[in-house]
């Protein structure tokens, strides 16, 4: 009986003790979140991972006392804990990138580097972003046990990703090291922390590099606002990648070099044309127009394009001549763009070139002449077809009627009736078809007019024309009277 008693006894203290210990890690609130993640339920686990980020949020609340360490350590024993579902694992991972203290470092660089890989990369995340100099620590160890290149590269990249100035010495003996993957990703690690002695560091190693890794101390040194000047005028002379002498002319130009026109002469005579395109627009944009107006016999079609989207910084009459002389020299991509500037800079001598390919046969050229007809600036087109319009040739008075369809000048309606009324039936013609494109209902009410007491061929021309437009701007009345014709 006393025996039964110490079983029972015993039975009784070692349920209590699970009673009291059980609640703080499976039937907590925390249990049963992770619990639903073993549902097969998408929308639960769904719910399951709201819980848990809301947990976390509450427990590292400001208003927690060592709300993160407690949480860390709570995190921790589920994760080391076989029977927790694995989805439930990768979550906290990664709740412990946010709210993680030191005391995760550790169990979390286990993770990274053994053999689950989703793990392993949930708990790499989080040691970027863990404070504290033991993560860095836990990385470097990571990085000198590493089985391989790419792993190695991807636990560099991960402590270049801290951003931590401690972390400065060894990036730089990295960069001299040997080893091609820690010398490439310190480049790019001392580029990410941009202090004056890191890019110091990044120059020194330049001039003592060779290969993929010069290249990109290169490209580094070109981004970084920090890199002397000499280096760069450097670059811009032997650049290991030929764009990067763009990117440092640029950087010249914008410094204000005492070299940066001579670097800028030698970009405009280079053989490369991509070098040389983006000297033109530097010469455009920061003053030296006259070397650009300098080479404009050697310019090719491409060139030509740059200038010609750069006619306003050009004094003076110097962009109507640049225009002028990119339709001598340029292909017909380039003519349109120059006869459409006309627009703008055209003056007296663009007159005779406009009309001229405004009757020539290239429809995309006659487009581009009329655009420029319409709208260039001042009196000297005016002039000329004041000057057509009184010629004795039947060719120039044509041509001046229908000029005055893109043009607009005094008296011009008026002019077009003279000569729908004149004796010509070619020049009626050619003024009907103009009247057409600007006419008001009170111009056809003239023409309407006109019909009634012309007699053929012209009372039909007339009425033709007066059959189309009526119905397009004229009244009901109007266009009655008009089929009543």
């Amino acid at each position: 009986m006393k025996r039964y008693t110490r079983c029972l006894l015993y039975s009784v203290l070692v349920l209590g003790f699970q009673g009291t210990s059980w609640p703080n890690h499976h039937e907590d609130k925390l249990a049963g979140i992770i619990d639903r993640f073993s549902n097969e339920d998408t929308a639960l686990q769904y719910e399951a991972r709201r819980e848990l980020a809301s947990y976390v949020a509450d427990g590292t609340a400001p208003s927690q006392v060592n709300g993160a360490e407690k949480v860390t350590k709570e995190l921790l024993a589920y994760i080391k804990d076989a029977k927790v579902p694995h989805e439930a694992k990768k979550y906290m991972v990664r709740d412990l990138a946010r709210v993680g203290t030191a005391a995760a470092i550790a169990p979390l660089s286990k993770i990274m580097t053994g053999s689950d890989g989703l793990l392993a990369e949930a708990a790499r995340q989080a040691l970027e972003q863990i404070q504290g100099g033991n993560a860095s620590s836990a990385l470097k160890k990571a990085i000198d046990n590493a089985k391989d290149d790419d792993q190695r590269r991807v636990y560099i990249r991960t402590l270049a990703n801290r951003a931590e100035q401690v972390n400065a010495g060894y990036f730089k003996r990295g960069l001299k090291s040997g080893d091609a993957v820690l010398a490439h990703e310190s480049a790019l690690a001392l580029a990410l922390l941009r202090d004056a002695q890191s890019v110091k560091a990044m120059e020194a190693a330049y001039h003592s590099s060779s290969g993929e890794l010069k290249i990109v101390l290169e490209n580094e040194l070109l981004r970084l606002g920090g890199t002397s000047d000499k280096l760069v005028v450097e670059i811009q002379q032997n650049a290991v990648v030929a764009s990067n002498k763009q990117a440092a002319l640029v950087r010249v130009m914008s410094s204000g070099h005492g070299e940066s026109t001579d670097l800028l002469k030698a970009a405009l005579s280079s053989a490369d044309s991509a070098l040389r395109a983006t000297a033109i627009r530097l010469a455009l944009t920061h003053g030296k127009q006259s070397l650009v107006r300098n080479m404009v016999d050697s310019l090719s079609s491409d060139e030509w394009r740059i200038v010609l989207n750069a006619l306003f910084s050009f004094a003076g009459k110097g962009a109507e001549d640049l225009a002028l002389k990119a339709i001598e020299e340029g292909d017909v991509g380039v003519q349109i763009q120059a006869l459409r500037a006309l627009a703008i800079y055209g003056g007296n001598r663009s007159v005779d070139v406009l009309l001229g390919y405004y009757s020539g046969k290239d429809k995309a050229l006659q487009q581009a002449a009329a655009y420029a007809i319409e709208r260039m600036p001042g009196t000297p087109l005016n002039n000329r077809m004041n000057k057509l319009l009184k010629s004795e040739s039947e060719d120039d008075l044509a041509l001046g009627i229908e000029l005055l369809a893109h043009r607009d000048i005094p008296n011009a309606k008026g002019r077009l009736f003279k000569f729908i009324n004149g004796e010509s039936s070619k020049l009626a013609t050619e003024a009907l078809k103009t009247l057409s494109t600007t006419a008001n209902e009170e111009d056809l009410y003239k023409l309407l007019f006109l019909a009634r007491r012309s007699e053929d061929p012209l009372k039909k021309t007339i009425t033709g024309m007066l059959k189309k437009v009526a119905s397009e701007i004229g009244s009901l009345e109007l266009q009655a009277k008009v089929a009543a014709l």
